[in-house]
């Protein structure tokens, strides 16, 4: 009787950490990969005999081995796809609203200076929301809808 046995690797990803690369020195996305070796008999997979654990840093694509003791550490941090996706989405939102607080409030002082270089006796007045230049009489911005005062 012919045995026809061997092993075989197996690769699963497990999800996805933010920790700092130390190979590149920067903070970002890691996934976090899990190499198993399996028995065959007959082609077919039959009992893992080992088992581990690969950081995979998206930036530099540097890999680094899990250790047994980092493992629960990865584990209690670890995100699916979608919860790192919905992350990003959130943190690209908050530096938008960053980034238009910033320019608003350039635009506003910038205003505020053109205002005040102007003559008294023709007053033009600004939104408060957007700075966009009103027309005297208007009720409402034309730009962003905000009421007059």
């Amino acid at each position: 009787m012919v045995f026809i046995w061997g092993a075989r690797g197996y690769q699963d990803r497990l999800g996805y950490v933010i920790r700092k690369c130390p190979a590149c020195k920067t903070t970002g996305v890691f996934s976090v990969d899990q190499v198993r070796t399996k028995f065959t008999l007959f082609f077919i997979p039959t009992f893992s005999f080992s088992q581990q654990q690969f950081l995979v840093c998206t930036t530099c694509q540097a890999t680094f081995e899990v250790t047994k003791e980092l493992q629960p550490d990865i584990a209690k941090n670890l995100m699916s796809q979608e919860e790192l996706s919905a992350l990003i989405g959130q943190i690209n939102k908050e530096a938008a609203e960053e980034k238009k607080g910033v320019l608003a409030a350039e635009r506003l002082s910038l205003v505020q200076g053109e205002y005040k270089k102007m003559d008294k006796g023709n007053p033009v007045n600004y939104c408060t929301q957007c700075s966009q230049q009103l027309s005297p009489g208007m009720v409402y911005c034309p730009q962003c809808g905000v009421k007059v005062d």
